[in-house]
C-alpha cells in the first residue's frame, strides 16, 4: 500500500465515497469527524503524510491547519463544494483544493503531486535549517555538497534587489541558463509575477516566515511555465537572504484546467454546458440586484432534430450541433455568452438593459441564422428553431423562476407552428395552469 492519508469531514457521504476511492488507488486512509480527532490522531500516528480537510463541515479548521504548521510537516489539500478558499487558511502547507465531486482520476494525481513536492521540501529543510550555524566552515561545506548535488531545482535570492545569488546544477538544467548568466539575472528577468505580490512575497520571508505560492516563469527557450515555489529565510556569510525550492506543475495544471473544462463546458460544442449556465445565471441575478440593471434569458431549442437524426445518423447531428453553436456565437455580442444546456437545447444569457424592441431584433437574427441551410456530407439540412425568453426581474427574481418562465415561453413558439419566439407573459403561465387542472 502507498502513503497513509488522513481524511477529515463530518459527511459520510463524502468520506465513504473517497475512503473507496483512496483503497481504490492504493492509499490507506484514517477518518476522523472534527479537528479535535484529527488533532489527536496526528500526535498518534506519525505514518500520516497528507491531510484532506473539508473545510465546508468541519469546524475549527484553522486550529487543525495550525497544529500541522507547527508540530508536523505534512501537505494538506482542502476539499469544499464550491471551490472558494477562506484567505486564513491560505499557507504553505496548502497545496490544492479538491472538488467535491471529484474523481479517482483526479484524486490519485492531486495526491501524487503533493506528496512529490513535499518531499522534496521536506529533505531541504534540513538544508535550510543551517542558517543557524552556516558561520562555520564544515556546515557551510555540507551546504554547498547538498544543494549542487540535490536534483531539486534551488534558488538563493537576495530580498532587497531580487538579484539571483546563485543557484544549483538542477536550476540551470531546468531554466537553460547557465549558473553564470542566472546570477547576472533578476527574478523580474523570469518570473510573471506581479511586483506588488513578490514585494509582499519577500516581506513574509524577511519577517522569518515561510511562503508557498504558484508563479509563472519564462525559461530560455521562451516558453512559459507553471511552477509552485517554496521560500523561506537563510542566512549565508552573515546575509539574510531568501532560499527558493522550485518545481515544474506545468502538467498539473493543464490537468486541473482539462478537469475543470470537462466539468463546466460541452465536449461536442465547446460552449459552457448546463452547469456552467445555471451556475453565471445565478451569478448575473446577483450583479445585477446590486447593479439595479436587467438580465435577458434566451431560451432555444431545435426544431425538428431528432429527424434530421433518425434520418442521417447521429454523427450528422452531431455535425449540425456544432454549426448551430457556431451561428449562434456568431448572432451575438461578444460580451454575452450562449451555452448548451444538453441535446438540442441551448440558452442565452444577455447581461444588458434591453427593452423588448432590441431583444426581438436578437431573436429574428438568431432565427434568421439557424433558418439557413447546412451542408453536411453532401447532405443539405435544414432546421429552425423555438425561442422563449423571460426577463430579470419582471419574469422572476431567481434563476430558477427565470429558467422555467423562459421555457414556458418556448412552448409556447412551439405550439405557434415552431420557427418563431416568444416573450414570457402571465397570460402563457395562466394557460399552463389551466391545461394542468
Amino acid at each position: 500500500m502507498r502513503e497513509l492519508i488522513l481524511l477529515t469531514t463530518m459527511d459520510s457521504t463524502f468520506a465513504s465515497k473517497n475512503k473507496k476511492m483512496l483503497k481504490d488507488i492504493g492509499y490507506k486512509s484514517l477518518l476522523a469527524r472534527s479537528s479535535e480527532e484529527s488533532i489527536s490522531l496526528l500526535e498518534m500516528n506519525d505514518e500520516i503524510k497528507l491531510a484532506i480537510i473539508d473545510i465546508d463541515t468541519v469546524e475549527d479548521v484553522l486550529s487543525l491547519v495550525n497544529h500541522i504548521k507547527s508540530k508536523i510537516f505534512i501537505p494538506v489539500i482542502y476539499t469544499t463544494v464550491d471551490k472558494k478558499i477562506p484567505i486564513n487558511l491560505y499557507n504553505d502547507f496548502y497545496h490544492s483544493c479538491l472538488p467535491k465531486d471529484s474523481n479517482e482520476f483526479l484524486l490519485e494525481n492531486l495526491l501524487e503531486a503533493a506528496l512529490k513536492l513535499f518531499s522534496g521540501i521536506r529533505d531541504c529543510r534540513i538544508k535550510c535549517s543551517l542558517n543557524k550555524n552556516n558561520e562555520n566552515l564544515e556546515r557551510r561545506e555540507q551546504y554547498r555538497a547538498i544543494f549542487e548535488n540535490d536534483q531539486v531545482v534551488m534558488m538563493i535570492i537576495n530580498p532587497e534587489t531580487k538579484k539571483i545569488v546563485d543557484v544549483n546544477f538542477a536550476a540551470t538544467r531546468f531554466y537553460g541558463w547557465s549558473r553564470e548568466e542566472m546570477t547576472k539575472m533578476s527574478l523580474s528577468d523570469i518570473s510573471l509575477i506581479n511586483e506588488d505580490l513578490l514585494e509582499k512575497k519577500f516581506n513574509l520571508v524577511k519577517s522569518q516566515k515561510k511562503n508557498y505560492f504558484t508563479v509563472k516563469n519564462r525559461i530560455r527557450n521562451g516558453d512559459v511555465i507553471d511552477i509552485e515555489v517554496y521560500s523561506g529565510p537563510i542566512k549565508i556569510e552573515g546575509k539574510n537572504l531568501v532560499f527558493e525550492i522550485i518545481k515544474n506543475v506545468t502538467h498539473r495544471k493543464e490537468f486541473e484546467n482539462m478537469i475543470k473544462k470537462l466539468a463546466y463546458y460541452d465536449v461536442l460544442t465547446d460552449l459552457p454546458n448546463r452547469k456552467s449556465f445555471s451556475a453565471h445565471l445565478t451569478e448575473s441575478i446577483k450583479k445585477s440586484e446590486l447593479n439595479n440593471s436587467k438580465i435577458v434569458l434566451i431560451n432555444l431549442d431545435i426544431d425538428y432534430f431528432k429527424d434530421v437524426n433518425d434520418s442521417f445518423g447521429q454523427h450528422v447531428g452531431d455535425s449540425l450541433l456544432v454549426e448551430v453553436a457556431r451561428r449562434l456565437e456568431k448572432s451575438i455580442r461578444e460580451s454575452n455568452q450562449v451555452y448548451r444546456k444538453g441535446g438540442d437545447e441551448f440558452a442565452i444569457i444577455i447581461n444588458e438593459t434591453l427593452n423588448q424592441n432590441e431583444v426581438s431584433k436578437i431573436c429574428d437574427r438568431l432565427l434568421s441564422q439557424l433558418k439557413k441551410p447546412v451542408n453536411i456530407e453532401g447532405h443539405q439540412i435544414f432546421v429552425t428553431g423555438s425561442i422563449g425568453v423571460s426577463i430579470y426581474p419582471e419574469d422572476g427574481t431567481d434563476s430558477e423562476t427565470l429558467l422555467k418562465n423562459s421555457d414556458l415561453a418556448m412552448y409556447k413558439s412551439k405550439e405557434k407552428g415552431k420557427n418563431t419566439y416568444h416573450f414570457f407573459s402571465e397570460k402563457i403561465d395562466l394557460e399552463k395552469n389551466l391545461r394542468e387542472k
